[in-house]
């Protein structure tokens, strides 16, 4: 898992990771503008998380096939209102943080094209309307179960 350093402190190589980092992720955004991803052109929308220390698995894959027409078309205006193919590629915590979880969003077009964009515990500002969106179609297990 790559770290995504901050503060005054950092070494010249963090430094230097912070900028290929920056760097990678205006690329992608460039990458997605050229091949035209268009929200029209979805085919399906992937999401996956687990969260840690419980190790809950989170888990949805939607299209036109598996939901209403009506549904699917709410889904996309709330990916479309929340500017999602313009997500960075992945997203880090700005601290040091063993707990918490990883989650990772794919889009696939009909032009056989895909978006993914992920995160290590933090996301862009406005995850948690995508999520709220997402939260009926997810199936949650539990793939570890403690004995205490």
């Amino acid at each position: 898992m790559a770290v995504f350093y901050t503060g005054d402190d950092i070494s010249p190589i963090e430094k230097f990771y912070n900028k290929i980092y920056r760097i990678h992720n205006k690329i992608y955004k460039i990458r997605n503008a050229f091949l035209h991803l268009n929200y029209n052109r979805i085919k399906s929308i992937e999401y996956y998380s687990l969260e840690t220390p419980e190790f809950i698995e989170e888990k949805m894959i939607i299209s036109k096939k598996n939901i209403s027409l009506e549904d699917y078309k709410n889904v996309i205006n709330i990916l479309k209102n929340n500017n999602v193919l313009n997500w960075n590629r992945h997203y880090f915590a700005d601290y040091d943080y063993c707990d918490g979880g990883i989650w990772k969003i794919v889009i696939k077009f009909s032009n056989n094209l895909s978006f993914k964009t992920s995160g290590d515990v933090e996301g862009p500002e406005n995850f948690d309307k995508i999520y709220d969106c997402f939260e009926k179609y997810i199936k949650t297990s539990e793939l570890y179960k403690r004995e205490y």
